[in-house]
């Protein structure tokens, strides 16, 4: 072999050429065959660049491709990642790209778990490893190259995420306006991004009773809103949260409000007219007291009836029924009065119980009535001032009213 020469069982395996000898007068020839016998060649990994990816890229991502150099025309190339720092071979992969052709190989990384998080990791440095197949071959042993390569995480917008998939809240009916109703709450990983929240109705009509802040996603009742289980129990809405990034992110979740029943004033008629006359037997009715109530709940709507002030030597109530009846003689010797004053009360109470609490007279609505003339008969009507402390009982006061005999 010639100094310098390059012998390359890749480039040419055989070499033919004649050799001639002479002793100066005879000469002689032959010919000579040189057969070049393959051996395993170090693979050689000649990628030099940095590699780059996006957070929360999917599994199976391109990240790079690296690039090794073989001059064997029969290998097979297999490829290892190794850690350098972080952990790096728990979030890539590595594998053929295909065969190798022309002398190149190449093996594909690749995102191996979602978790790639710029906020936790922006650089992972990794190992390369490239091997042949010579011992397989017949050629060993395998001959392989490592490099050292850089991937860079880059940031993306990170999607706002809610505490919860669903939240439930609960209210009394009749609250005020601005009152609290709760609050949903969502997280964004990115660095110093800016949460709005809005909601969007489900139930019809939710967005005139309830609104939401945008700024700590708290729901609130609105002004001039009126809740009201009778109406409506439950109400569901979808709350929303975006990111302020570029393009902009958000999430989603159902919201329930279920509106608490709230015990409401039974209402007594007020237009009920009675009438009795001079020596009307003692016990005689003249008369029902009438009155409704809100509350579909029927822990609610047992009723009972008391005579609390006016002509209650003369009349009576029933407790249960608010039946008037005539409690004692009604004789009037001076034919000077034509009516009387009966002032009642209704309250309501809870199923399984027959003692109902009656509040303080002095805490009671206040109804005043006023009379008018008729030919035989009078009618009235009531104003009230009632407090607003009271809760689940109504006044009023009924005329009995009276005919004078000719």
């Amino acid at each position: 072999v010639k100094k310098n020469a390059k012998i390359d069982y890749e480039t040419q395996s055989k070499y033919s050429f004649k050799v001639y000898v002479s002793d100066g007068s005879l000469t002689d020839s032959a010919n000579v065959t040189v057969n070049v016998d393959d051996v395993n060649e170090k693979p050689e990994i000649t990628t030099v660049n940095d590699f780059f990816v996006k957070e929360n890229s999917l599994v199976g991502t391109l990240v790079g491709t690296v690039d090794v150099s073989d001059q064997d025309t029969w290998t097979v190339m297999s490829y290892a990642l190794g850690d350098s720092t972080k952990n790096a071979s728990k979030f890539f992969s590595i594998a053929p790209a295909g065969s190798c052709s022309k002398g190149v190989c190449q093996g594909n990384i690749t995102v191996k778990a979602d978790s790639l998080d710029f906020e936790k990791d922006q650089l992972y440095i990794i190992k390369v490893f490239a091997t042949d197949n010579g011992k397989s071959y017949g050629l060993p042993p395998d001959m392989s190259d490592t490099a050292v390569f850089k991937i860079h995480v880059t940031d993306e917008n990170d999607k706002p995420v809610f505490d919860s998939a669903s939240y439930t809240f609960s209210i009394d009916e009749n609250s005020a306006p601005f009152v609290g109703v709760g609050k949903v709450h969502a997280t964004d990983e990115d660095l110093g991004t800016t949460l709005t929240y809005s909601m969007v109705g489900i139930t019809s009509g939710v967005t005139t009773l309830f609104e939401m802040d945008p700024t700590t996603g708290e729901i609130s009742v609105k002004d001039g809103a009126k809740l009201d289980y009778e109406k409506l129990a439950k109400y569901e809405i979808t709350a929303i949260v975006t990111d302020n990034g570029n393009p902009a992110k958000k999430d989603s979740a159902k919201v329930t409000i279920n509106v608490n029943d709230v015990n409401e004033n039974p209402v007594l008629n007020t237009t009920k007219k009675m009438s009795v006359t001079e020596w009307t037997p003692i016990g005689t009715s003249i008369g029902n007291v009438t009155d409704s109530d809100l509350d579909t709940n029927k822990a609610f709507m047992k009723h009972k009836y008391f005579a609390i002030g006016g002509d209650t030597l003369l009349f009576a109530i029933d407790s249960v029924t608010g039946e008037i009846s005539v409690r004692d003689t009604i004789f009037d010797a001076t034919e000077s009065i034509d009516s009387y004053m009966l002032t009642v009360r209704v309250v309501d109470y809870k199923t399984g119980s027959d003692n109902p609490e009656v509040l303080d007279p002095e805490l009671q609505p206040d109804f005043t009535g006023k009379l008018f003339s008729g030919t035989d008969s009078y009618k009235y009507k009531l104003s009230s001032t009632e407090d607003a402390k009271i809760d689940y009982t109504e006044t009023q006061k009924y005329v009995a009213l009276g005919s004078a005999e000719a």
